[in-house]
């Protein structure tokens, strides 16, 4: 539970923190000379209860599908049930029935967390960016527990990792045997970039142009939490079949593992694009119509930069979470076509450890380098939900 917890708080930080930002638009600073300590306390968290609730819902959708982490620390959860039923039993059918019940859980947590929403919310771009909650002497104690946490769950795991690497040469060797992997990662962390941000582009054009919520916003916000497991199940499923149309063509090459990738990240590129779609000025598009901009013309000089930075937000979103996959490379990768994440679940439990670590640490260094890149070029902080 520990560790679960640690995996999705940097998720809730980022939510949460959005909802304290919207305190500045909210009168923040005349509560401040007009409420007692404990009054402000309460109204600050009444204000963010959308994104608190909101926060914890989709935490706890994605919490009990994860599968990594019971999964290495041997926790018989039900997401694992789900898992050894498909691969130590074979009982496909099983596996599919106990899927549903964690589908359900998984998506009703997703539409609970749309309904609490109660609007259409636009980005970051309406809320000031240099704008600072005054902590007073708070502020120290605040900073000795994200000190504490940032070494609990970053600096130390990360100092043990690179003490277990022993040497350069045995990284940089362990690296050099994984550059297929390595290679195939990024390959199909690109086709499911093209696909899910294409996708969610259509979705966003279509339905973004309307502030009021619509039936979509709700598929896609159910959608966030739904477990790669059972992704990688149904895909899998799905190809092998030969009625209506026999499929099984797809499951020998690397366009089904790209389409269940893309499945997986299309929902928060959705998200990410739909929002930015609706925080930009209706009169951009009221001077595009008047002007007779149509088609590519319109594309080019209103839609392409408006769209630009939050399609690199999604396209960004989509590769980390690509790159990072296990139960859908495992279960949909066609013989010979591993991707470095399923390399280094399968050196868990067989490999040597100075292995395991290198392995690990490339796997870092995929997913972290993309987020600073982004965060330097673009100079804004990735906004997820």
């Amino acid at each position: 539970m520990v560790v679960l917890a640690e995996v999705h708080v940097p998720l809730v930080m980022l939510i949460v923190g959005r909802g304290f930002e919207r305190l500045h638009q909210a009168g923040f600073e005349s509560a401040r000379f007009y409420l007692s300590r404990r009054r402000l306390f309460a109204w600050m968290l009444t204000a963010a209860r959308r994104e608190l609730i909101g926060a914890y819902l989709l935490a706890f959708a994605l919490g009990i599908g994860n599968f990594a982490v019971p999964h290495v620390l041997q926790c018989r959860l039900y997401v694992i049930e789900v898992y050894m039923r498909l691969t130590n039993y074979l009982d496909v059918a099983g596996a599919v029935r106990a899927a549903g019940m964690l589908l359900l859980v998984a998506m009703t947590a997703g539409l609970l967390a749309w309904c609490g929403e109660g609007g259409v919310r636009g980005s970051a771009a309406d809320v000031s960016r240099r704008w600072r909650m005054p902590l007073g002497r708070a502020r120290w104690p605040l900073l000795v527990l994200v000190a504490g946490y940032f070494a609990g769950t970053t600096w130390l795991p990360l100092a043990a990792i690179a003490c277990e690497c022993q040497s350069f040469a045995l990284f940089f060797e362990a690296v050099r045997e994984a550059a297929p992997e390595t290679a195939n990662s990024l390959r199909l962390g690109f086709g499911a970039v093209l696909l899910a941000c294409g996708l969610g582009l259509l979705v966003a054009t279509l339905v973004g142009r309307h502030t009021r919520r619509s039936p979509v916003d709700a598929v896609v916000t159910a959608t966030l939490g739904v477990p790669s497991l059972l992704i990688g199940l149904a895909m899998s499923r799905l190809a092998y079949r030969t009625w209506p149309a026999d499929l099984s063509i797809l499951g020998a090459s690397s366009l089904l593992v790209t389409i269940g990738l893309a499945a997986r990240g299309w929902p928060f590129a959705a998200r990410l694009l739909i929002n930015g779609r609706r925080a930009a000025a209706p009169a951009w598009y009221e001077a595009a119509t008047l002007g007779g901009l149509r088609g590519w013309r319109r594309w080019r000089w209103l839609d392409g930069p408006l769209f630009a930075a939050d399609f690199g937000a999604a396209a960004l979103l989509v590769f980390v979470l690509a790159i990072g996959e296990v139960e859908i490379s495992q279960l949909l990768c066609p013989p010979g076509g591993g991707t470095l994440a399923l390399r280094l679940f399968t050196y868990l439990h067989f490999g040597p450890t100075h292995v395991t670590a290198s392995l690990a640490m490339l796997q870092l260094l995929l997913a972290v380098v993309p987020v600073f890149v982004y965060f330097v070029l673009a100079n804004r902080v990735l906004r997820l939900v």
